[in-house]
């Protein structure tokens, strides 16, 4: 008598609370592996933008003509162009320009971290936040390309 009162075996009844409903089982083929990768692009440049912007005491309701938003390769700014409008939007700006490495409005660092470093390196862990430290915008570009790069310490 239970299982034929109980909502969850009735067809086409709204249950009584949407606590009684079974989650439904995520499907991996819908899930638009692009899209995220966009949408996380957008996201990044977004929180950065905002934390410029609070950092500069420039609210967002105050309109900017542009930002300037530096890329590595065609696809990036491709992603970033197919979610232009949502970048546009939230950080209340008129117009996105791309800027390359070539341009010399940017200029990169690289800063250890010394709690990752300090584990595998030990007593040598400050020769190699120094080496670190020295490295080139060629050689930060190639680390972002390659997410790897080999640097030599003398011990």
């Amino acid at each position: 008598m239970k299982e034929n009162c109980n909502p969850k075996y009735i067809e086409n009844v709204k249950p009584i609370s949407i606590h009684l409903v079974d989650m439904p089982v995520s499907n991996p083929e819908l899930i638009d592996k692009d899209l995220e990768r966009r949408m996380d692009t957008a996201q990044k440049i977004v929180s950065i933008a905002r934390f410029l912007r609070e950092k500069s005491k420039i609210r967002i309701r105050q309109p900017l003509n542009k930002i300037l938003i530096p890329i590595n390769s065609p696809t990036q700014r491709r992603d970033i162009q197919m979610v232009e409008d949502i970048i546009k939007e939230e950080l209340n700006i008129k117009e996105i320009e791309f800027i390359t490495d070539d341009s010399n409005i940017v200029s990169k660092t690289a800063k250890p971290n010394f709690k990752t470093i300090g584990k595998k390196f030990g007593k040598d862990t400050q020769l190699v936040a120094n080496a670190i430290k020295e490295l080139t915008n060629d050689q930060i570009k190639e680390l972002e390309t390659n997410k790897k790069i080999i640097i030599s310490v003398n011990v």
